[in-house]
């Protein structure tokens, strides 16, 4: 059998999850084998590709596909995850106007014209991406992957090694806001729906603390919609667009669209 098969992984799934659910719902692979093309963290969301039988022997012929991805960023906190499924490791004032409020016009359409600043970072991603992994990722270092290192404690012994991709394009989509509480509801609902050790309850407990102590607080959300080569890290993306600003920054939502022909299911 060679076959790839595109399917939808959800939040708080991962890539194992969704080839334990195939075997179980569809007989006909339940004794082959299964893998997986790119990665999806259990935050994200999105087209996942399964290989079953021989389409594993091309597995880096699918692990190349250009990407796109939708990304929103979160401003004003960071994690040592760089998503939602880390602890809060600092915070800063979002009402710093990094981000100036956006106008909409009545056609729906949203007026850039105050966003300049915004968008010039954008556009500086676009090229050559080279930026250091996630300290909670699966890089291999001497010996163990990026995420035992961090926690362990020991992430700063080490020198977390870069990773190379390549944005094509950054297309802007929007700019929203929240406050603390409702932010808060969003985080914990999710985490809540991985399973697995993933510190799940240290890190909502960081979150409710950090939240708690200002529960009016806003926050902003920039949502990007995102071309890409393969090896580009949506989290740490979000995490350097937040330097640029002069604001901590996470991944606060990554929903792949497609990888190469293949589409959302």
């Amino acid at each position: 059998m060679n076959k790839v098969i595109c399917v939808y992984k959800k939040i708080g799934e991962t890539p194992l999850d969704c080839i334990k659910q195939l075997r179980e719902t569809t007989t006909e692979y339940k004794d082959s084998t299964i893998g997986y093309a790119g990665r999806l963290d259990p935050m994200a969301e999105g087209l996942l590709l399964l290989l079953v039988g021989d389409a594993n022997k091309n597995r880096e012929k699918y692990l190349s596909l250009p990407k796109v991805y939708i990304v929103s960023i979160l401003l004003g906190v960071e994690t040592d995850s760089y998503d939602i499924l880390g602890k809060v490791t600092n915070t800063t004032n979002i009402e710093n106007k990094a981000v100036p409020k956006i106008k909409k016009l009545d056609t729906q359409k949203t007026e850039l014209q105050d966003n300049s600043n915004l968008l010039n970072v954008l556009k500086s991603f676009v090229g050559k991406f080279n930026v250091p992994y996630p300290p909670f990722s699966s890089k291999p270092v001497s010996g163990k992957p990026l995420f035992q290192w961090a926690k362990e404690g020991r992430i700063s012994e080490i020198k977390i090694p870069n990773t190379k991709g390549y944005i094509n394009k950054i297309d802007y989509i929007k700019t929203e806001q929240t406050n603390a509480l409702e932010l808060f509801s969003v985080i914990n609902k999710r985490i809540n729906k991985v399973s697995g050790d993933f510190r799940q309850k240290k890190i909502i407990k960081s979150w409710k603390k950090e939240l708690q102590k200002h529960p009016k607080r806003k926050f902003r959300l920039i949502t990007v919609r995102v071309e890409c080569l393969s090896g580009t890290y949506m989290r740490s993306l979000a995490h350097f667009v937040g330097k640029k600003l002069n604001s901590n920054a996470i991944a606060f939502h990554i929903l792949r669209k497609s990888a190469g022909k293949y589409q959302i299911p």
